[in-house]
């Protein structure tokens, strides 16, 4: 009889600190959600990109700015964001904490290929409605959709960069506009 409440015993023990454990867990995961939507905002999509000579190959990031206006992204081989559409440009605005640090549209910068840096925030944009500038002889943009993206790493296979982990949101709408 003593060896059966013994076990007992030991089976109450074993059940509550189990359900201490769940309750301490619980609190931990409560601050790192709350730690995540401080750096992410609403609706950051998290990928990791694998690099690729060819977008065929590789891991693209679709940017949905409209029903008629998108761009698909991907990292080249070489480490840079790159589109083969002409329409699709990217800046860097170098280091930041995260994603929603990356809250402006820079004036200058643009390039059709940007180097992939891990902790540097980055804009890419799609244009629309084009027309012909008669003074400057180009096609151009009247207006601009936006996306924001976060190299949060660099991916490795093999000791060799294969790709970066990435956090972007589309469209988003910067302070300065």
């Amino acid at each position: 009889m003593t060896k059966k409440y013994l076990m007992m015993l030991f089976a109450g023990i074993v059940v509550a600190m189990t359900g201490f454990g769940l309750t301490s867990c619980g609190g931990d995961d409560l601050e790192n959600t709350v730690n995540v939507s401080e750096n992410d905002p609403q609706g950051t999509v998290v990928v990791n990109m694998i690099a690729a000579k060819s977008y065929r190959d590789a891991t693209q990031v679709r940017f949905v700015a409209s029903a008629n206006s998108y761009w698909d992204g991907y990292i080249d081989d070489a480490m840079n964001f790159y589109d083969d559409d002409y329409d699709i440009e990217f800046v860097s605005v170098g280091p930041v904490s995260g994603l929603a640090k990356v809250t402006a549209i820079p004036a200058t910068g643009w390039s059709r290929k940007v180097a992939v840096v891990p902790g540097n925030g980055y804009v890419a944009r799609v244009g629309y409605d084009q027309y012909y500038n008669e003074v400057t002889q180009n096609y151009e943009f009247r207006s601009y959709h936006y996306g924001r993206i976060y190299v949060v790493e660099y991916l490795t296979s093999g000791g060799a960069m294969s790709g970066a982990t990435v956090k972007y949101q589309s469209s988003f709408t910067p302070v300065n506009q």
